[in-house]
């Protein structure tokens, strides 16, 4: 098989166990090969190698803020609110 069909094939498989073991039977020794298939998978449209290998969960969780002006945490006391935004509230 040539580049092209190596990645086409590749792009099919899981990444992970499944997908290396083919590119290892598809490019045997050639490690040149095998750095320009792996290149082009990495760049392949919805790859994203933090996910190689293993799925992943990934779950949101919802804060309920209960501090507020006067309140005190550890030894500082929050005196105002002077911002708020995406990651919270700036006192």
């Amino acid at each position: 098989m040539n580049e092209t069909e190596i990645f086409t094939e590749a792009l099919k498989l899981a990444p992970g166990n499944e997908r290396n073991a083919f590119l290892d039977r598809q490019c045997g020794s050639d490690i040149g090969l095998r750095a320009r298939v792996a290149n082009l998978l990495d760049a392949a449209p919805g790859h994203d190698p933090l996910l190689d290998g293993e799925k992943r969960w990934i779950t949101t969780s919802t804060f309920r803020i209960e501090e507020k002006a006067g309140s005190q945490i550890g030894r500082y006391r929050l005196m105002e609110q002077i911002g708020e935004g995406g990651f919270g509230q700036v006192f």
